[in-house]
């Protein structure tokens, strides 16, 4: 999986293949919540982790790019 956007209702647990790594029993092992508390609420924002983006989304990439994936990936987020 490259990227989704979820439909209301719908969990990542639904659409992740059977290796992904989006269905982990304890999902701050794969995101970083923001702001960084449990349980999550309405207004938190979800980013992968850093080891989530090199091990799981940019396996064929070498660190620098991996670093821009997720750099990337949360400066978008702020531009809502």
């Amino acid at each position: 999986m490259n990227s989704v956007a979820l439909d209301a209702g719908e969990t990542a647990h639904a659409v992740a293949v059977p290796d992904s790594a989006l269905p982990a029993p304890d999902p701050t092992t794969v995101f970083d919540f923001v702001p960084a508390k449990l349980p999550p609420t309405g207004t938190t924002d979800l980013y992968l982790e850093k080891s989530t983006v090199f091990t799981s989304f940019a396996t064929g990439l070498i660190t620098q790019p991996k670093t821009v994936i997720r750099v990337i990936e949360q400066a978008a987020a702020s531009l809502r």
